[in-house]
């Protein structure tokens, strides 16, 4: 296991908010924390990101490859690639819509009516 998957476990904390939580609120050098460590630390964080969806997208490529022997790797990177430009029209979609985005988002922030014994979460009282 990873030092992130320990402190997952311990502090029941992902990386990124331990780093954020240790890093942010800083009294003293609050830029030099913020554009030398968390800004540094973001932009590591979205190229593992990019990383891991270019993994996944060959790791389908040569599963679609062991499917079909008569396909050859480029032709399962093009058809693991639709993925890609479905999700660039989800996007384009998206942005066509005319929504007032600051109601629609706060349709996640949980509020006290899904909180009730009746609904889809259940509080435990403290005990």
């Amino acid at each position: 296991m990873t030092a992130s998957a320990y402190l997952g476990c311990a502090a029941g904390l992902d990386l990124a908010t331990h780093c954020l939580l240790c890093f942010h609120d800083r009294q003293k050098h609050t830029r030099l924390y913020r554009w030398g460590i968390l800004h540094p630390l973001y932009l590591l964080a979205e190229v593992e990101i990019i990383a891991t969806d270019l993994t996944e997208m060959l790791g389908s490529a040569i599963a679609l490859v062991l499917l079909f022997p008569r396909l050859q790797l480029w032709h399962g990177l093009l058809i693991a690639a639709n993925v890609f430009a479905v999700l660039l029209c989800v996007a384009i979609i998206i942005s066509k819509v005319n929504a007032n985005w600051s109601d629609a988002f706060l349709e996640f922030v949980p509020s006290k009516y899904i909180f009730n014994s009746s609904a889809l979460y259940t509080c435990y009282p403290n005990s």
